[in-house]
């Protein structure tokens, strides 16, 4: 499988990349680095394939040591801009073709930035890639139309919340979960699908219409 992962500027703890890098390894990768997400790539000690971003943020001396690499790829950006680093990112991301996009430092005190990030899921999500949000705590993904199942030993977390991201979403199903649903709706600005919790070994969510916000969370 080939991925592509996303370092920003948010939060990022060292052994949880690390570990998840480890046990998550794709023999094709490409490394991409927004802005201030190359200071923790930088203390990894990870090659980004990629730098971008108007590096306003990031550690100068740590992005001249990487400038002497010719076999990375650099673009700049002016800093009035009318999109995030991050989105930039994952547009650069889309343009590899990868079948799944990790972005890690995407959460953290910036409520602005993680909403934005959030955001940023959705062209991948529509053009049939997968793409996730990661931190200790938490991974975050939009579900569109359609079926998904999940082995509930594998989920990320004890956790599982549903959001509508669009208006509304139509035709939910949900089984596998202490709190089912069928034929359900839930719609923007309701809380109906926060804190379920898996009860079988598989977990099932089926979609007729619109988009959610699927979280997976660990204390």
């Amino acid at each position: 499988m080939s991925k592509a992962y996303i370092f920003g500027g948010g939060s990022i703890d060292p052994e949880f990349v690390k570990d998840y890098m480890a046990e998550h390894d794709a023999q094709e990768k490409t490394i991409i680095a927004a802005d201030a997400g190359l200071n923790a790539l930088y203390d990894l000690g990870i090659r980004p394939d990629i730098i971008l971003g108007d590096f306003d943020s990031v550690n100068h001396a740590c992005l001249n040591s990487y400038r002497k690499d010719e076999g990375i790829h650099f673009l700049s950006f002016p800093a009035h801009k009318d999109y995030t680093d991050m989105e930039l990112a994952v547009e650069s991301a889309l343009e590899l073709e990868p079948e799944e996009i990790l972005i890690f430092g995407a959460t953290g005190t910036r409520l602005d930035h993680v909403i934005g990030n959030i955001f940023s899921l959705q062209k991948p999500m529509e053009q049939g890639i997968s793409a996730k949000l990661l931190d200790p705590c938490n991974v975050i993904q939009l579900l569109g139309p359609g079926s998904y199942q999940y082995n509930s030993r594998e989920l990320f977390g004890k956790y599982i919340s549903f959001l509508p991201y669009t208006e509304k979403v139509r035709g939910i199903f949900l089984s596998g979960l202490l709190y089912p649903l069928e034929d359900a709706e839930m719609v923007k600005g309701t809380t109906l699908g926060i804190s379920n919790e898996a009860a079988g070994e598989r977990v099932s969510i089926s979609i007729r219409e619109g988009i959610l916000i699927f979280i997976q969370s660990r204390d």
